[in-house]
């Protein structure tokens, strides 16, 4: 039984990062025609796919999908959920390579609205912290 495509993944864009794949493979002198690797640079071609679908999402469509109407003033914090990325959170480069250091971890912040105003941004930053 043939898996299903992902709808935004084309045929085509698959079979030219497995070609992609399979060059790095055999650059790091593996035997891509080994019967453990002949399917590992499909898997990884739908792996990047997924992990960097985000590119050709739009954010504001996801989130005003999510937005519903509700008479609430006062803040409302979901935390210690899970968080995997590429470009944020702890980086793989730095903790498998280069520095190698475990817990660097990059955060850029922004503040609008109601948060520009110091007591609201101190409550919400105090509420945050990860005091168990």
């Amino acid at each position: 039984m043939e898996e299903l495509l992902h709808p935004e993944w084309s045929a085509e864009k698959i079979e030219q990062l497995k070609g992609h794949y399979q060059s790095i493979l055999s650059l790091l002198g593996e035997d891509v025609e080994r019967e453990g690797l002949l399917k590992t640079p499909e898997r990884v071609a739908k792996a990047m796919l997924t992990l960097t679908r985000g590119y050709e999402q739009d954010p504001h469509a996801i989130l005003l999908g999510a937005k519903f109407k509700e008479e609430y003033s006062q803040m409302v914090i979901v935390k210690d959920i899970d968080f995997f990325s590429l470009v944020e959170a702890k980086h793989m480069c730095m903790q498998m390579r280069g520095v190698e250091k475990q817990n660097a971890i990059t955060t850029t912040s922004d503040f609008t609205g109601a948060f520009n105003q110091a007591k609201t941004r101190e409550e919400f930053m105090n509420l945050i912290r990860h005091n168990r």
